[in-house]
């Protein structure tokens, strides 16, 4: 939280910190056993858990290295606890509600896979990862945001009519993709973009593109490949970022996590992608749990997603039974 030095998982929402918020949701369904690993603001969390729960353990992140990173160590812990149950995954700055946190366990429960992930509109996150799915209900790929806004811009620069392509209705088709100029810099390279904004045309061999055409689909199966476009008209649900995972397939996933990103980050996302491509040579199931309201699970990073998630609770009705409505 830019303007905020507390940790993030402490603030607030609706004048309960969001990590109080998700233990809670988590004690109401019986769970009694939790791995905290904090690393910025670890004295705070400390704090305010308490150090006496002999339900909560706690793991210092001494590097942050992102959310795969934090992951591999409750994994590494679990592994030499010898634990072999399956393993609940939630980051703290997140808002759960019991209706959507019980739909969560009751799929994993009925069909044990080796994963589940908690799935919401991509109508009400649009900038989510893509969840592909067969007609069983079984996950066959995640695709991340900015790789298919990536792949459909590329496939419109290759096929485009005219040779140099004209950069205004370019950038302006960027954009309608993806209204985050910031983003697109980065996935375009600093070059292009800049050609984009300042050049009248660019010729379709500069040496700038970052994938060659033959790269732009994306393998879905080792059968089915589809275009960034077939994805957005198949895809109607997206990943929003609560896991359960059987044990074993966790402690694999984590220790084959690489920081193959810009930020040098281990990212769990990639655990989950490494799960549905492996899922057609290991029989792995990756199973999408569809939450009954789109907003039974948010999460943010800046003040504004944390003032969306406080209105979305109150206007959306959203508050579990047992509280009452903070408003006067």
């Amino acid at each position: 939280m830019a303007v905020d030095e507390r940790q993030k998982s402490l603030c607030p929402i609706l004048g309960r910190p969001a990590l109080t918020r998700t233990l809670d949701t988590c004690r109401a369904f019986g769970i009694r056993h939790f791995i905290l690993i904090a690393g910025f603001g670890y004295r705070d969390v400390l704090r305010h858990v308490g150090l006496e729960d002999p339900g909560i353990t706690f793991l210092y992140q001494e590097q942050q290295l992102g959310t795969g990173h934090a992951a591999r160590l409750a994994a590494r812990y679990l592994q030499s606890q010898g634990y072999h149950g399956d393993v609940l995954v939630v980051m703290g700055d997140k808002f759960i509600t019991r209706r959507g946190f019980a739909r969560l366990l009751r799929d994993h429960a009925a069909r044990r896979p080796h994963l589940t992930i908690s799935t919401a509109s991509k109508q009400a996150w649009p900038d989510s990862g893509r969840v592909l799915m067969d007609a069983a209900g079984q996950v066959q790929a995640i695709i991340e945001k900015p790789d298919l806004v990536q792949s459909r811009w590329l496939r419109d620069f290759y096929h485009w009519p005219a040779d140099p392509v004209p950069c205004p209705p370019l950038l302006d088709l960027a954009l309608r993709y993806w209204n985050r100029p910031e983003k697109w810099k980065k996935l375009l390279g600093p070059d292009l973009w800049e050609a984009l904004q300042t050049q009248p045309a660019i010729p379709k061999n500069n040496g700038w593109l970052p994938k060659p055409e033959d790269a732009l689909r994306f393998a879905v199966t080792p059968a089915l490949s589809l275009s960034g476009q077939e994805i957005e008209e198949q895809c109607g649900q997206v990943n929003i970022s609560v896991y359960i995972f059987q044990s074993a397939p966790f402690y694999q996933t984590m220790e084959q996590l690489r920081p193959n990103n810009a930020q040098g980050e281990l990212y769990l996302t990639d655990a989950v992608l490494e799960l549905t491509r492996a899922c057609h040579s290991h029989n792995y199931c990756v199973l999408a749990s569809a939450m009954p309201h789109d907003y039974d699970i948010m999460g943010f990073n800046t003040r504004e997603e944390l003032d969306f998630i406080e209105r979305s609770i109150l206007e959306k009705g959203l508050l579990d039974e047992d509280e009452t409505d903070p408003r006067p």
